[in-house]
């Protein structure tokens, strides 16, 4: 019977999105950072420190949580907007790419961002890309919510942090999208991030990772872009994180260094594989040590 009512619920809401499009024409109204790096790049981390410095990381209801299949990862939580990261989902998936398989510079300069059917995203979203890291009431709140403001509901008028890894690729959409964001892309060092990532795909490498950071390396020619090294934030993070908040205009407290938990700290090890991506954007980093 349960499963029943969650069933003609979803229905329901499928029905009442019937002629509901999410629309991406420009929004010069809306402030956002987007939170840009590989999946395990310390991007989640990074999130929950910004946090507690007071940005908004969006509502809580539409927050991927540590559970599921994924809990044992990120125990305290993903940072990650569900409506965003089925979005890009839905994006990967008219690329016929994925996670571990994503689209190269040349493919995403020809991808148009077009009118989506709110109804095809809930319907995909609740076979295709089914997730567990939301509970049924807040992924069906997301829904209404989505039906009632379409394309409002992507954007601020504060300064939000959307941190989604598989958005990476789709910076120069996003900026069209929202012409006043800004992008900060975090940095780990290749070995890490590797050994990290290795607990979601076989096939993290070396050309894994330069496939993500080789989108952001575009990001040089806009200059709407700052650059953190994950690796100096837990290394060093009173440094660091004096650095950050000098840059982002933040009081800095000195006791603001228990935002850094080393019982959350993994795969800290020294770099041994090269990137030239990695080098260019370490080059750029706001907190050097």
């Amino acid at each position: 019977m349960k499963n029943r009512i969650k069933k003609i619920i979803t229905k329901v809401l499928i029905f009442l999105s019937f002629n509901r499009y999410i629309e991406f024409k420009p929004n010069y109204n809306c402030k956002i950072i987007f939170m840009m790096g590989m999946f395990r790049s310390g991007t989640s981390f990074s999130m929950s420190v910004f946090e507690k410095l007071g940005f908004d990381v969006g509502p809580s209801y539409r927050m991927l949580l540590g559970r599921g299949n994924l809990k044992n990862l990120n125990p305290n939580g993903f940072y990650e907007d569900f409506l965003y990261a089925q979005l890009s989902r839905i994006w990967f998936e008219d690329l016929n790419k994925s996670g571990d398989n994503p689209p190269s510079k040349k493919e995403v300069q020809s991808f148009i961002l077009k009118s989506l059917r709110i109804k095809e995203f809930i319907k995909k979203s609740e076979s295709s890309f089914k997730e567990d890291r939301i509970s049924f009431i807040n992924r069906h709140l997301s829904y209404l919510k989505l039906i009632i403001k379409k394309e409002k509901i992507f954007a601020s008028s504060n300064r939000r942090l959307i941190k989604i890894p598989m958005l990476v690729p789709f910076h120069s959409q996003l900026s069209n999208w929202f012409p006043n964001s800004d992008f900060l892309i975090i940095i780990r060092n290749p070995s890490a991030t590797i050994k990290s990532s290795e607990r979601l795909t076989e096939k993290s490498n070396i050309d894994l990772y330069n496939k993500y950071y080789e989108h952001l390396d575009e990001l040089d020619n806009n200059g709407n872009y700052t650059v953190i090294s994950y690796d100096n934030l837990i290394n060093q993070p009173i440094l660091s994180l004096k650095k950050i908040c000098d840059h982002f205009s933040v009081p800095f407290d000195g006791e603001d260094i228990c935002l850094v938990d080393e019982k959350l700290i993994r795969n800290r090890s020294l770099n041994n594989i090269k990137s030239g991506y990695y080098e260019k954007l370490s080059e750029k980093i706001i907190n050097k040590i």
